[in-house]
């Protein structure tokens, strides 16, 4: 595959201080098709992370204690590092929780650890974009920009290829596979000093034979590896099947501000000075699902959205693209 990289470094002026963000949890899930244990407590994982849409969800293979799982042999070094990171490979089912290795336990995550860890705030916003290009090549966008400074440190942002839903009938006994951890596209340290900074990674990867194009999403997680571990913020693109429309222009603009209020309960208003120039609102939830579009923009009623956070994309008059993160309450 032909790598193409492209760094920019964006440095928006400003005065002071941009509020924390709401932190993105991330679920790191270990498992393996041959093991009869993941079979049997999996299931209880993904009927608690329905009750948590705003939670994201990832699943390595490490290939111990069973070598021959499938998903694993896929790409058995990055499965095995990633579990390496953590100090558990050698015993799955095991789940991180933005960072945190959850203890051995039945069920491997509870709703209480999850509550416990909702309400985090962030000093970075993170999103990704991508779209096929041509045949089978994909093109993504990743914006990291630092929004606060309350934490030191250079963390690592990892870019990760997964698999949305991968129908295969397991030596365990199951059947649907959930968010496979494909191959990583970006491990980059992050270097962002100044409140408003910005870095804006491309890169472009090839859609293997064994993968289903269009259940292909990215999952970024930004991390301090330096430290604790801490996720400190994560983020899910959407899935190749929803097309170019979510961000489909090259030139990703932000509009920081220019939506309020937010967080927003029910009604959240374009700015005075944004009626005339933007023609389009949509609203896109943090799996990339478009949920709310309004033509003309102006007060927009969001009271039907459930709580969470929300990528709003703004089109103007030109047609570029313009995006904002809307917390719904």
């Amino acid at each position: 595959m032909k790598s193409i990289f492209t760094l920019l470094v964006l440095l928006i002026t400003g005065l002071g201080s941009i509020a924390q963000v709401e932190k993105t949890l991330i679920v790191e899930h270990f498992t393996n098709t041959y093991c009869s244990t993941c079979a049997s407590r999996n299931p209880a994982l993904f009927t608690l992370l329905e009750d948590y849409p705003q939670v994201l969800h990832i699943a390595f293979h490490p290939s111990s204690p069973y070598a021959n799982c499938i998903f694993s042999q896929h790409n058995p070094i990055e499965n095995d590092a990633r579990t390496n990171f953590y100090g558990i490979y050698g015993a799955t089912p095991r789940v991180v929780l933005s960072g945190n290795v959850i203890g051995f336990q039945n069920p491997v995550l509870n709703a209480g650890q999850i509550e416990a860890a909702l309400g985090q705030t962030s000093d970075f916003d993170i999103y990704a974009t991508q779209a096929q290009t041509e045949n089978d090549e994909v093109e993504v966008t990743v914006v990291v920009k630092r929004v606060a400074n309350s934490s030191g440190g250079i963390p690592v942002l990892s870019a990760l290829i997964a698999e949305k839903e991968i129908e295969y009938a397991a030596p365990n006994g199951e059947t649907l596979h959930h968010n496979v951890f494909r191959k990583a596209l970006l491990i980059e340290d992050v270097e962002l000093n100044n409140v408003g900074d910005s870095i804006v990674y491309t890169e472009n990867y090839s859609i293997h034979p064994e993968w289903v194009d269009e259940e292909l999403f990215i999952t970024l997680i930004l991390q301090d590896e330096d430290g604790s571990g801490e996720i400190l913020q994560a983020h899910a693109s959407a899935t190749l099947d929803a097309g170019s429309s979510f961000i489909s222009d090259r030139e990703i603009l932000s509009v920081d501000g220019m939506l309020y209020p937010n967080p927003a309960v029910d009604v959240i208003h374009l700015s005075t000075e944004g009626r005339d120039e933007f023609i389009k609102a949509e609203f896109y939830a943090i799996t990339g699902n478009l949920v709310k579009t309004f033509d003309k923009p102006g007060s927009m009623n969001i009271s039907d959205l459930p709580e969470g956070i929300y990528m709003a994309v703004l089109t103007d008059t030109e047609r570029r693209q313009h995006v904002t993160r809307v917390i719904k309450r």
